[in-house]
Parts: structure tokens; C-alpha cells; sequence
């Protein structure tokens, strides 16, 4: 099974086909916006002023008819829309409080990669081929913090959609080619960030319907380290994530 891992550091950014710097094209560059300013005091029926002149009207109107697929209100579009700037603003805000109680949790339990845990997810019979004896865990380290996949709306816990908070590996076979997806730890101040009230509090008093199987969907932290230091930007709540969340919402939806 495939974990969602981060992307790589490579952004792409728009090259200006004038200037040739990057972070901004052609129709918004001042260089040649102060080049025909220049041109349009001593020239004002040059060629190369009326074209620029004429490729920015065209431009205007193309946005006054445009319409924007967030909010479907017309003379703007998704990327200049204010009702999605307020509601991704929202949302930021939110996860930044999460992360970084997730963080705090994660120091607290020596959460990081080289930390070794288990569960009754990965276990292995005592003697191979008794079917009815008894059975160990097996070690699994952390290999990877997925931080990407940690965001207040995403509060799975039992079975991940590739969107594990952590990879695993076992500790005797760390180089095999193949990861698993590590549950969260078992530790009722976590738990009361990912579930919803009830099912926190039935999981801390045990009533819940799951409380016996409760190692098969979280697991004990067996051999604790030092908690890796976030990505930059990563407490405040923004990243890829956030984008995947909002690239089909519509403003009715409001911000999560």
C-alpha cells in the first residue's frame, strides 16, 4: 500500500517572456509596464504603446464577463476571489491550532523518525505454522512523519486512505521496499484532538464498542526519540493539503 508523501522542494514558477525573471509574466511586468510609460511621453501614437494599450483593455474585458467557479459571482475568478482568500484564511487558522497540538503531543511522546512502536496491527505467530497458539507484536520504526496528512479534518483512525500520520517499516526488515501506515498512539489527551467528544470519552472510560481492539487501531510507543522539527510554514496551518481541500469546495460549503 502507498502512503501520500510529501512532494518534492521543485515548484514551478511563471518565467516573464520579456524581462526573463521569474514570478511573474509578461502582462504584469513593470519593467516593460515603465518601458512604454517612457515610450507613451515622448511617442503617445507608438505602436508598441497602442498594442500594450490595447492587449490590457482586451484583458479588462475579459475579466469583467469572466465568472468565479468559487463563489459563481462574475468580474473575477477562484484566484482573486475574496470569499475564498476569507474561507482558506478560516481553515488556516484552524489547522494551525490543531498542528500544533498534534506537535505538543507528538514531543510529549517522543514521536519522530527512528521511534519505535507496536500494535496489535502487526503481530506474527509465536510458532509459524500453530494456527492456534498465541501470537507477538512485531517492532515497527518510524521512517517518515507525514505531515502533510495531519489536519484537523482529517481525523481517521482506525484504517488510513493514504493519508497515514506516519510510514513504518519493521525494525529487523527497514530496508524492505514496501511501507505501513502507523495508527495513532494510544494517549487520551491525543485522542481527544482527532475524535469527536463522545467517542473520546468512551474510549478513555472504555465503553466504547472498540475499546477491546483498541492496540489494532492505535499503538503503543515502545522506544521514544527526539520529535522532528516541521516543515517551515507547517504550524501556521497552510500547505498542499489545504489546496486539495478547496480545489472542488464551493463558497455554499463555507470554510470548514
Amino acid at each position: 500500500m502507498s502512503i501520500r508523501r510529501p512532494n518534492s522542494a521543485y515548484k514551478r514558477t511563471v518565467r516573464c517572456r520579456h524581462c526573463g525573471q521569474r514570478g511573474h509574466n509578461k502582462a504584469s511586468c513593470s519593467v516593460l509596464k515603465n518601458k512604454i510609460e517612457k515610450l507613451r511621453t515622448e511617442d503617445p501614437n507608438n505602436w508598441h504603446v497602442q498594442s500594450y494599450d490595447a492587449k490590457k483593455a482586451k484583458r479588462a474585458r475579459k475579466g469583467k464577463d469572466r465568472t468565479c467557479s468559487y463563489c459563481d459571482n462574475s468580474g473575477h475568478n477562484r484566484a482573486t476571489c475574496k470569499d475564498l482568500k476569507e474561507h482558506l484564511s478560516i481553515t488556516k487558522g484552524k489547522n494551525s491550532i490543531f498542528r500544533a497540538a498534534i506537535y505538543k503531543r507528538f514531543q510529549a511522546l517522543g514521536i519522530g523518525v527512528g521511534t519505535i512502536i507496536s500494535s496489535e496491527r502487526h503481530t506474527q505467530r509465536i510458532e509459524p505454522e500453530n494456527y492456534e497458539g498465541g501470537t507477538f507484536r512485531i517492532p515497527q520504526v518510524i521512517t517518515q512523519i507525514c505531515w502533510e496528512n495531519i489536519n484537523f479534518w482529517n481525523r481517521t483512525y482506525a484504517w488510513f486512505d493514504n493519508d497515514a500520520p506516519y510510514c513504518l517499516k519493521p525494525l529487523t526488515k527497514i530496508d524492505v521496499a514496501w511501507v505501513h501506515e502507523g495508527g495513532w498512539p494510544w494517549d487520551h489527551a491525543l485522542l481527544k484532538l482527532i475524535l469527536d467528544e463522545s467517542s473520546a470519552s468512551q474510549f478513555k472510560d472504555g465503553s466504547h464498542y472498540r475499546y477491546s481492539d483498541r492496540f489494532t487501531y492505535f499503538c503503543e510507543v515502545e522506544s521514544p526519540v527526539t520529535t522532528n522539527a516541521p516543515p517551515t510554514d507547517w504550524l501556521i496551518g497552510s500547505g498542499r493539503a489545504i489546496k486539495e481541500l478547496y480545489k472542488k469546495r464551493k463558497s455554499w460549503n463555507g470554510a470548514l
